[in-house]
C-alpha cells in the first residue's frame, strides 16, 4: 500500500514537472512572439514617424505650390489684360490704316478734281483775257471819241445832242459770270461732302496734336470752353443767350412728334419738364477726363446701344437716334473720325443744312457734384480723396449723358460735340429723333403716322434691313404727346428700334418681332419705361424656345420686345430714315418761304 502511494505521488510529481516544463516552454515561445511583435510595433512606429514627416513635408510643398499657382494665375490675368490691350491697339491700328487709305484715296480724287479745275479756270482766264482786250479796244475808241469832242469844243463847234453810251461790256460776258446752279441745281455725289469734312476733321485734329506737343500743353477748345465758362459763372455753354431754361415748350408737342425738353435734373421717368414745378439744375464742377476716370478709354468692346444712358438733359430724342445706329459700326466710325486721347482732342463729323461739317472738342466734361469744400479742415487730404472717389469718379459722376461702363467716354464726348455745333446744351432739350438721325447719318427721314401706313408689308421689309451693317434704313419711334405713360410706354418720349426679326414659332408659323430700347437704360422708380403687354419681360409668351430664338434675357436695361402689330398700335409716329451710300448722287438748292 505504501509503495503504491509513493508510486502515485511520483507520477503526480512527474506530471507537475512536465506541466511546468511545458509551461516554461510555452512561456518562452510567447516571450519570443511578444518580442517579435514589439519589434514589429517599433518598426511601425518608426514608419508612422517617417510618414508624419513626409506629410508635413507634403503640406509644405502643397503650400508652396499653392503660392506658385496663385502667382501664375496673377501672371495669366495680367497677360490676358495685356493681350486685350494689344488686341484693342491692333484694332485701332487697323482702323487707322483704313482711314489713311481712305484719306489717300480722297487726296488722289481731290488731285484729279483740282487738275480738272485748273484746266477749267485756264479756259476761263483765256476767255476773260479776250474780254479784257475787247474792253481795252472799246476804251481806246471812247478815248479817241472824247478827244475829237474836246477838239470840237475848243474850236467852238457844239453838238446839238449828247452822245449816249448804251453798252460797255460785250453782250455775252454775263454768261461766264453766272454759276451753273443758279437756276438748276447741279448733282453731286452724296459721299463727296462727307469725304471733305472727314479730311478737314483729320487734318485739324492732327494739327492741334502737333501744336500741343510743341507747347507741352493739353488741348483747350477756345470755341466751346466749358471749364472757363463755368469758372466765370456765365454758363453760356449750358444755356442760350437769353438764359431761358424753364423748358416750357409743351405747345410743340401738340401736333409734332417732339420728345424730351427742359434742362433739369433728370432721373428715369423724367425726361421732360412739367412746365411749372421743375427746378433749374446746373453741374457742380468741370474736370478733364483723366481726372474723372481711373482708366479712361474712348470705346470698350466697340459701340453699343446698351452703352447709352440719359443724363440731366431732355435729349432723349437724340439719344434714341444714337441708340438706333450705335450697333452699326459702319455708321459710328463715320461720325467719330479722329482723336488723340493723350492731348485731349476729339474730332467728329455731323450732317447739317445739307452738308457734312466737322468739329473738335477738348476732354473737359461736366460733373454733377461740386468739388470738396476747401474750408473744411482736412490736413491729410483723406476727406477730399474720399469725396472724389465716391462722388466725382467714373461715368456715374457725369452730369449729362454717360456710358454704362464706368471707364468708357465716347458718348459724353459725342454729346458735347453735338451741343457745340448747336450752340449749347440747352439746344438739345426737345427735338425729333428723325432729325437727329439725319444729323448723324446724312440720310433723309420721313415721319410716318402709324395710323396712316399704306403698305405695312413694305414697311416691314424695310425694318428687316435696319439692324445690319450696310442696311439702307434705320428706324426710331415716338410715343406721341402726353404727360404720363400708356401700357408702360412713356409719352412724349423717343425709343430706338434695334432689330427686326421674323421668329419661327415653336409649333409652326412666324412672329414679326421688334427689339426696342428706352434711352433711359432702365425703368423708372415707378416701374414704367418699358412695354407692359405681350412679350414684355416675364409675360406668358416667353419660354425656353422663344428666349433662345430671340437671344433675350430679362433685366432692367431698357431693352424689350414687341410684336410688329403692337408697335403700330401703341406708337404714334415711326421715323424712317433712308441712308445713302457712295452710289447715290444728290441735288439741292435753297428756297424761300413766305412767312405770314
Amino acid at each position: 500500500m505504501a509503495y503504491d502511494g509513493i508510486k502515485e505521488r511520483k507520477e503526480e510529481i512527474e506530471q507537475e514537472v512536465f506541466q511546468k516544463e511545458l509551461g516554461e516552454l510555452l512561456l518562452s515561445q510567447y516571450r519570443d512572439e511578444i518580442d517579435r511583435q514589439n519589434e514589429t510595433l517599433r518598426e511601425k512606429e518608426i514608419r508612422i514617424e517617417t510618414c508624419k514627416e513626409s506629410v508635413t513635408s507634403a503640406y509644405g510643398e502643397i503650400s508652396t505650390l499653392g503660392c506658385q499657382v496663385l502667382y501664375w494665375k496673377q501672371r495669366v490675368a495680367v497677360s490676358e489684360d495685356q493681350i486685350c490691350k494689344l488686341a484693342c491697339e491692333l484694332e485701332c491700328s487697323k482702323g487707322e490704316i483704313t482711314r489713311q487709305n481712305n484719306i489717300i484715296a480722297i487726296l488722289q480724287k481731290e488731285r484729279s478734281e483740282a487738275m480738272d479745275g485748273c484746266r477749267y479756270y485756264e479756259a476761263q482766264i483765256k476767255r476773260l483775257k479776250a474780254t479784257y482786250d475787247e474792253l481795252e479796244d472799246r476804251v481806246d475808241a471812247l478815248t479817241v471819241s472824247d478827244a475829237i469832242e474836246a477838239n470840237s469844243l475848243k474850236h467852238g463847234r457844239r453838238l446839238r445832242t449828247s452822245r449816249r453810251v448804251t453798252s460797255i461790256f460785250p453782250a455775252s460776258i454775263h454768261c461766264s459770270l453766272v454759276t451753273d446752279d443758279v437756276c438748276q441745281p447741279k448733282p453731286f455725289y452724296a459721299a463727296k461732302s462727307y469725304e471733305l469734312a472727314a479730311q478737314q476733321c483729320y487734318t485739324q485734329v492732327q494739327s492741334i496734336a502737333d501744336q500741343c506737343g510743341h507747347s507741352n500743353t493739353k488741348f483747350r477748345d477756345p470755341d466751346f470752353d466749358i471749364e472757363g465758362d463755368f469758372a466765370a459763372g456765365r454758363n453760356n455753354c449750358l444755356f442760350d443767350l437769353v438764359g431761358s431754361c424753364d423748358g416750357n415748350d409743351s405747345e410743340r408737342g401738340k401736333d409734332l412728334p417732339t420728345e424730351g425738353h427742359g434742362l433739369v435734373q433728370v432721373t428715369p421717368g423724367h425726361s421732360k419738364s412739367s412746365d411749372s414745378d421743375d427746378h433749374i439744375s446746373i453741374p457742380g464742377s468741370v474736370h478733364r477726363i483723366p481726372w474723372i476716370f481711373r482708366n479712361p478709354r474712348f470705346t470698350i468692346s466697340g459701340y453699343s446701344a446698351s452703352d447709352v444712358q440719359q443724363g440731366a438733359s431732355g435729349d432723349c430724342w437724340w439719344l434714341a437716334a444714337l441708340s438706333t445706329i450705335a450697333h452699326r459700326k459702319d455708321l459710328m466710325e463715320k461720325i467719330c473720325v479722329m482723336r488723340n486721347e493723350e492731348v485731349g482732342v476729339y474730332g467728329f463729323v455731323f450732317h447739317r443744312d445739307g452738308e457734312w461739317i466737322s468739329t473738335v472738342v477738348d476732354d473737359y466734361l461736366y460733373v454733377t457734384e461740386s468739388d470738396f469744400d476747401s474750408e473744411i479742415y482736412d490736413a491729410t487730404g483723406r476727406k477730399a480723396r474720399r469725396h472724389r472717389e465716391q462722388k466725382q469718379s467714373g461715368s456715374e459722376a457725369l452730369f449729362f449723358a454717360k456710358c454704362g461702363n464706368p471707364n468708357e467716354t465716347w458718348l459724353p464726348l459725342l454729346e458735347k460735340a453735338f451741343a457745340k455745333v448747336h450752340g449749347d446744351y440747352q439746344a438739345l432739350n426737345g427735338g425729333w429723333s428723325g432729325m437727329a438721325i439725319e444729323d448723324l447719318t446724312g440720310g433723309v427721314t420721313t415721319v410716318v403716322a402709324s395710323n396712316s401706313i399704306l403698305y405695312k408689308e413694305r414697311l416691314w421689309s424695310e425694318l428687316l434691313s435696319s439692324g445690319v451693317d450696310g442696311g439702307n434704313f434705320v428706324f426710331a419711334l415716338s410715343s406721341g404727346p402726353g404727360e404720363t405713360h400708356r401700357n408702360g410706354i412713356v409719352l412724349s418720349h423717343a425709343y430706338s428700334v434695334l432689330e427686326a426679326v421674323e421668329m419661327r414659332k415653336e409649333h409652326g408659323g412666324v412672329s414679326r418681332m421688334l427689339k426696342i430700347r428706352n434711352p433711359w437704360g432702365q425703368r423708372s422708380d415707378s416701374g414704367y419705361g418699358e412695354w407692359h403687354g405681350a412679350w414684355a419681360d416675364g409675360s406668358k409668351e416667353w419660354n425656353t424656345y422663344t428666349m433662345d430664338a430671340l437671344h433675350h434675357e430679362f433685366g432692367d436695361n431698357g431693352i424689350f420686345w414687341m410684336s410688329y402689330e403692337d408697335v403700330v398700335e401703341n406708337f404714334k409716329y415711326i421715323y424712317r430714315t433712308r441712308l445713302f451710300d457712295r452710289g447715290w448722287s444728290m441735288a439741292q438748292k435753297w428756297t424761300s418761304i413766305a412767312v405770314p
